[in-house]
């Protein structure tokens, strides 16, 4: 029951981080002509916020200490954010694909990803 707690809350938070990180991602992309690249990085910061203090506080209700914990996240969600812009990078300036079906493909793939070492690195009990 935990486990399908845990999964629901998780991806209640990830639905509305993402969903709002996507919107502004095509207003910088599609009406303010930013780059797509640095657009991820800029909302990336945005999410990372949201996604810390909600998956540490209601998400996993995490009894490590505030450093620990902020340093495990941050090393699971730099390589995320990585590997996000290598795939977006490698799948739009190589591959020609479009940046707004890239990213929803790379937020379903990372969703996962982030789950799994939320679930049994960073806030492992």
């Amino acid at each position: 029951m935990r486990f399908l707690d845990q999964t629901f809350k998780f991806i209640f938070i990830g639905v509305l981080s993402n969903l709002i990180s996507y919107v502004f991602f095509l207003i910088m992309l599609n009406i303010m002509k930013i780059n797509y690249l640095f657009s991820l990085s800029v909302l990336f910061i945005v999410a990372l916020f949201i996604n810390f203090f909600f998956n540490r506080n209601w998400t996993f209700r995490s009894n490590l200490s505030y450093k620990t914990s902020i340093i495990k996240f941050l090393i699971v969600y730099i390589i995320g954010y990585l590997l996000n812009i290598v795939s977006m990078f490698f799948l739009v300036d190589k591959l020609g694909k479009s940046p707004e079906t890239m990213q929803i493909m790379m937020i379903c793939f990372l969703t996962l990803y982030y789950f799994l070492l939320n679930k049994y690195y960073i806030y492992k009990k």
